[in-house]
């Protein structure tokens, strides 16, 4: 880690830390040696989790003071650069109470590394990428040579086609390591799959992929949000020119919002009714939701509803899904009935319903 990070930068990255949220904050290096730290009484000693922490490469949280060596209390996150772990952060104190300054103390660390010019030609290439994606995705500095040049350099013909690909990590979530997840999604689709991928802040990864090739593994994709339910939520857009990319990013960002982190992935090109709605404002999305939902609903009987849509109200397939009898269904229904005042059982009713429920509430896609 020295050759990576001198001592200024590790007391710098620690005071910026303990400014944000309060608590002492180790720099601690793979070999588990406190290498700054907030608390000057701990620096150069030995912290047997933080070397635990580089070996597993994920974190870890302490309970008990000195249940291990020169170990307190608190939350370790290793700090991945270039797919490596290079250190970690430990913050001291109730892991319950530091837990969710985990994520923050982490972009800090990248942030103030990559400030540093870290791995000069790694960190160029990044920024080469990032740059390229950025002006392709928000349509700018399309006619310069620079562009012109990266593109060339990527091979980059200006009649193939693309499609926006958004990873948008949960922040709220205690588990979410951020430069850790840019390794999990090239591990998982390959780095020849997605080579034209960045990060942008705060918690985006976002990709152009081939629409051919995305044809291909398209399930993948699914089942990676899959396995991230409740952490992530993948959304693809419309397939475009290169040179038209911002317009499927913009399809992109209309996916996603038809999100959340529970139903956490959605492919432009099913959305039908949800296009109509993409430029509503939040206000008056839920507007329209609470008129018709109303606010007596419990969330079981929006589940109800959710199952009974996708069973394309069929009686029969919903009570299957539920494991529940079909006369029960019936009662359910009835009382959502009673509730909101639309009978979900007529179309025209069910209509409203189905609308109302496409349009998430804020607070459900809130970071």
């Amino acid at each position: 880690m020295e050759n990576l990070i001198d001592h200024n930068l590790a007391e710098q990255i620690v005071y910026a830390v303990k400014e944000i949220c309060g608590y002492n904050i180790n720099f601690i290096d793979n070999t588990g040696i406190v290498y700054a730290s907030t608390d000057q009484a701990r620096v150069g000693s030995f912290h047997e989790i933080g070397r635990e922490v580089a070996l597993k490469k994920q974190k870890i949280e302490v309970y008990v003071d000195d249940s291990y060596i020169g170990t307190k209390k608190g939350i370790n996150i290793p700090i991945f650069y270039d797919e490596e772990v290079v250190s970690i952060i430990g913050i001291s104190g109730d892991p319950e109470r530091v837990r969710k300054y985990g994520y923050l103390a982490e972009r800090i660390t990248n942030l103030l590394i990559q400030e540093k010019n870290l791995q000069k030609t790694s960190l160029d290439e990044r920024e080469q990428m990032h740059f390229l994606l950025t002006s392709l995705t928000q349509g700018n500095n399309l006619e310069s040579k620079t562009i012109k040049h990266m593109l060339k350099e990527h091979n980059l013909a200006l009649h193939s086609s693309f499609r926006v690909v958004l990873f948008h990590l949960n922040s709220q979530d205690p588990d979410m390591n951020v430069a850790f997840f840019e390794q999990e999604i090239k591990n998982y689709f390959g780095k020849e799959t997605l080579p034209l991928l960045t990060y942008n802040y705060p918690n985006d990864y976002v990709a152009l992929i081939n629409p051919q090739l995305f044809q291909e593994l398209g399930a993948a994709f699914k089942q990676f949000a899959d396995m991230y339910q409740g952490k992530i939520r993948l959304a693809v857009g419309n397939r475009c020119l290169l040179l038209q990319c911002n317009e499927s990013y913009r399809t992109a960002r209309i996916a996603l919002a038809t999100t959340n982190y529970q139903e956490n992935y959605c492919d432009f090109s099913d959305l039908l009714l949800e296009i109509l709605f993409a430029k509503l404002s939040d206000k008056q999305k839920a507007l329209y939701r609470n008129k018709v939902l109303g606010h007596e609903l419990k969330p079981e009987e929006l589940h109800v509803l959710q199952v009974y849509f996708q069973c394309d109200m069929s009686l029969q397939k919903t009570a299957e899904r539920l494991y529940i009898h079909k006369n029960t269904l019936q009662y359910q229904l009835k009382n959502i009935e009673k509730k909101t005042g639309h009978d979900p059982r007529k179309f025209r009713e069910a209509a409203l319903l189905y609308l109302a429920l496409s349009l998430n509430p804020p607070q459900e896609c809130l970071d």
